[in-house]
């Protein structure tokens, strides 16, 4: 059985806004009838009295509207996929997962926030809204390598974010043509228009997710390599192999082996 044991922080009032989780340790945790395997130091964006149940430790800062000030919104309107995910109405269970166990100024940032927290003087407030936005803007400026669009709600007025969480769920089969022609785009343009949003090529982006999914599968089921190269998207077991090496520097047998599974 899990148990929700959460180290809870409140960033003022009473109703939550959103909140941000973060992985104390690695832990399966249970959000909106889904289970997200999480390494140590994954980050999550949730919105509107988030509940969940987690396997082990799990930080959790609560912020209620009241907190997030024109100022707040105008710092962060630059950050498009995060802005309009918390400035949208109506959000309940939505979230945003980040892949940041690597990520050493993720984790300093929120620690830094987690101490102006426990810590209540004329300062705090102002200390708590500025570390909020560095972790925020540092987070989108990550967002092409950390967020994983499979394991994330998008913001349905965000016309981009409904694109990605299309890629998100059909990662396995779909192409550019078949993407821009479901959005009633041109080839072409969702091609140049997803690189300048996203800093990455559409086949970059498509490999990095399948990549991200096998190493999921890696890790948590007993599938053979080849298994898994095909459920991903590479028909070419050989192609899914070099390019699993280019990332993780191991093939994946060694990868799987590296982990104790």
């Amino acid at each position: 059985m899990m148990e929700n044991i959460a180290k809870r922080k409140s960033a003022g009032g009473t109703t939550t806004f959103f909140t941000i989780l973060y992985a104390d340790e690695p832990c399966v945790l249970l959000f909106a009838e889904k289970k997200y395997l999480l390494e140590r130091g994954d980050l999550m964006l949730c919105r509107e009295n988030a509940s969940w149940i987690s396997t082990a430790s799990i930080y959790s800062v609560n912020y209620q509207s009241s907190c997030l000030d024109p100022l707040f919104y105008s710092q962060i309107s630059d950050c498009r996929i995060i802005y309009d995910f918390l400035s949208s109405p109506e959000q309940e269970a939505e979230h945003l997962f980040f892949h940041s166990a690597s990520d050493p100024e993720i984790t300093s940032l929120f620690r830094f926030l987690l101490w102006e927290l426990s810590h209540k003087d004329p300062y705090t407030g102002k200390n708590i809204r500025l570390f909020t936005v560095a972790l925020l803007t540092y987070l989108d400026r990550k967002r092409p390598q950390q967020l994983l669009p499979q394991n994330s709600t998008m913001v349905s007025e965000n016309r981009f974010g409904k694109i990605m969480k299309y890629i998100g769920d059909h990662y396995p089969s779909c192409t550019l043509q078949e993407v821009a022609e479901k959005f009633g785009y041109n080839p072409s343009y969702l091609s140049t228009r997803f690189q300048k949003i996203t800093g990455e090529t559409f086949s970059h982006k498509l490999q990095s997710i399948r990549l991200q999914q096998a190493e999921r599968l890696l890790l948590t089921t007993d599938l053979t390599v080849e298994q898994i190269s095909i459920r991903v998207g590479f028909h070419d077991k050989s192609h899914f192999i070099r390019n699993f090496c280019n990332t993780y520097g191991q093939t994946p047998s060694r990868y799987r082996k590296s982990h104790n599974l």
